[in-house]
């Protein structure tokens, strides 16, 4: 039973003591009796309802529990990994490494936030380092270190409105002005494959030939390339949603197919200019931004600047002028939902609601023109002569 008790041997204050479930006794010195017997009943009190932690299970630290946490991440993307590593080693480990997962307080946690918005830090940035202190904390009280998690409620720096003009959105017209100032037939296949697919560029370098179906005019994206570091490694796409079978139009698929000679089902669909998969950034900085600036388009330098993302927006943009609905757009593009698409590129659909009022219109008369003919040719019922009554203009 939880008690306090005078400790012995001549030293002063007064014990709290209970014992464990192992039947163990475990005490702790206190100034006060009170201070003892509150304490030693409040961890009884614990044991009963099964909420009782070891003490000694919250002094592993931060930087220890972090690659413990790191480790158990066994579906996230090799990227995604690389993220995590980065946030701790840059952000994380400095402050909180040699920390106690029971020292962590939610004022040290906010105070950690406040100083790196402070210090100039991006709200993604601070936002990402907090999920992964967050997530390091949470697996701690699941394996019963500490009682709850200290960065619970901490407030966050918002995230930058998306501003539309940040995105270029590329006429027909000036796609077509761009791929003229490519030369080369096979440097011109990534540009026209981008625009009128809408592919991530790593979903494009992932294109093997396998993936290709002529007869259907569809090419199924299942992986992606990521470049790290000068290295090239192959993953899973961005989403479940990302793997999906995207329409080619016909005169894309003619130019593919041309382009099949020679190759094995494994081989790149859209390669190297000497073969092998495609280094995009390689391609965009020979190929691409020299096209950009000759069909005087941009000059490529911050502030007017084509990127080669801007190639999904202007096929989504294209493919909006042309009347797609947005769900199927949605589906095209890979988005997780629709309401993706629409926050992304609802500016870009007809704003002029009248339009559609018009053309309810149009619908309803077309419907109704019928019934009245045929009301011209049979005697009025009694519902339609009380509605002649009742009609101002006819009184």
């Amino acid at each position: 039973m939880a008690h306090a008790r005078r400790p012995g041997g001549g030293r002063k204050g007064w014990l709290g003591a209970y014992r464990k479930a192992d039947g163990r006794e475990a005490t702790k010195l206190w100034p006060t009796k009170k201070e003892a017997t509150t304490w030693a009943n409040e961890q009884e009190r614990l044991l009963l309802r099964g909420e009782w932690l070891d003490p000694k299970s919250g002094k592993v630290t931060v930087g220890e529990y972090a690659d413990e946490w790191l480790d158990s991440k066994l579906h996230i993307k090799q990227t995604t990994r690389e993220n995590y590593r980065n946030a701790l080693d840059k952000r994380i480990i400095p402050t909180w490494g040699a920390v106690p997962l029971s020292g962590v307080t939610h004022e040290g946690v906010s105070s950690w936030v406040s100083r790196m918005h402070k210090g100039g830090s991006a709200a993604s940035t601070i936002r990402e380092s907090f999920v992964v202190l967050s997530g390091v904390l949470d697996l701690a009280v699941r394996r019963q270190r500490i009682p709850n998690n200290p960065a619970k409620g901490v407030s966050l720096p918002s995230l930058p409105p998306l501003v539309n003009s940040d995105r270029r959105f590329l006429t027909a017209e000036q796609v077509w002005r761009i791929a003229d100032h490519i030369s080369a037939e096979r440097d011109r296949l990534p540009f026209l494959v981008l625009t009128f697919t809408g592919l991530r560029v790593g979903e494009l370098a992932g294109l093997r030939v396998r993936d290709f179906d002529q007869l259907k005019r569809e090419v199924r994206v299942s992986r992606q390339i990521i470049n790290r570091g000068g290295q090239q490694r192959v993953e899973t796409p961005k989403t479940a949603s990302s793997n999906r079978t995207v329409p080619v139009p016909p005169f894309l698929v003619a130019l593919l197919t041309a382009d099949l000679a020679g190759k094995g089902p494994d081989d790149p669909l859209v390669p190297a200019p000497r073969g092998g998969i495609l280094r995009t950034e390689n391609w965009r900085k020979r190929v691409f931004d020299p096209a950009v600036r000759a069909a005087e388009v941009a000059v490529q330098v911050p502030g007017d600047t084509v990127r080669l993302h801007d190639l999904r927006h202007t096929f989504a943009s294209l493919h909006i002028q042309a009347g797609t609905p947005p769900k199927q757009l949605s589906e095209m593009m890979g988005h997780s939902s629709i309401g993706v698409t629409l926050n992304r590129y609802s500016h870009l659909y007809p704003g002029d609601l009248h339009r559609f009022a018009d053309a309810l219109e149009t619908a309803a008369a077309a419907a109704r023109r019928p019934r009245a003919e045929q009301s011209q040719n049979e005697p009025a019922t009694a519902g339609d002569r009380l509605t002649v009554v009742k009609d101002p203009k006819a009184v």
